[in-house]
């Protein structure tokens, strides 16, 4: 068993500070294209931070590598597809965005760019 980065650690903390600040504070408080972004997009870009970071926790725990961009990218995809075409059809008042799945893939990119590990694994 490997230790989880410690990067991972604090962007999943610093990922549930951001969310309860929006979603309890900055949301409600916006106005114009912040707020719209604020409302609609900013917790599907968090999503996707948190979820490559905590997919890499879970990798490391299992002694396994630490996703690659590419990996990433697929992960984000995969749970975009089930919130956005399965979570619809099994939940009626689930709407299909499309523009979600942009959104995921611009937190794991931001998570890509922001966290680059010096021993490349």
């Amino acid at each position: 068993m490997r230790r989880p980065a410690r990067a991972d650690i604090l962007v999943v903390g610093l990922v549930a500070l951001l969310y309860g600040c929006n979603r309890f504070l900055w949301s409600h408080h916006a106005a114009g294209v912040l707020g719209w972004f604020l409302r609609c997009y900013c917790n599907d870009v968090l999503a996707g931070l948190v979820l490559v970071a905590i997919a890499n926790i879970l990798l490391a725990l299992g002694g396994w590598r630490r996703l690659p961009f590419w990996a990433g990218a697929c992960l984000l995809l995969f749970c975009g597809v089930v919130w956005e075409c399965l979570a619809p059809a099994m939940k009626p008042s689930a709407v299909f965005d499309p523009w979600d799945f942009l959104a995921y893939q611009c937190g794991g990119g931001i998570y890509f760019l922001l966290y680059r590990p010096k021993d490349k694994t």
